[in-house]
């Protein structure tokens, strides 16, 4: 959850939201994954990215899209919950 919030990814995307654009070490701190590991998702087709100049830049919508597909829990999990 704290990647959702830290993004602003608490609603969903719509056409009236400007699409923030991120960059490779950015998406990588987010993810707690080594920049290199991004780039390889983005040449191996896993992460849609623009290519701006030498660079990479990623739409948070395509983020958000990669950490929803990968998701493990269909429900939210809540904290302080005992079992």
């Amino acid at each position: 959850m704290r990647l959702v919030y830290e993004l602003g990814m608490t609603t969903p995307h719509t056409t009236t939201t400007p699409d923030k654009l991120l960059t490779v070490a950015e998406v990588a701190g987010h993810l707690a994954v080594d920049p290199a590991t991004v780039r390889r998702w983005i040449t191996g087709g896993k992460l849609p990215a623009t290519r701006l100049g030498r660079d990479y830049r990623i739409h948070q919508a395509e983020l958000h899209a990669l950490v929803a597909a990968h998701r493990t829990h269909t429900t939210p999990l809540t904290t302080g919950a005992s079992l």
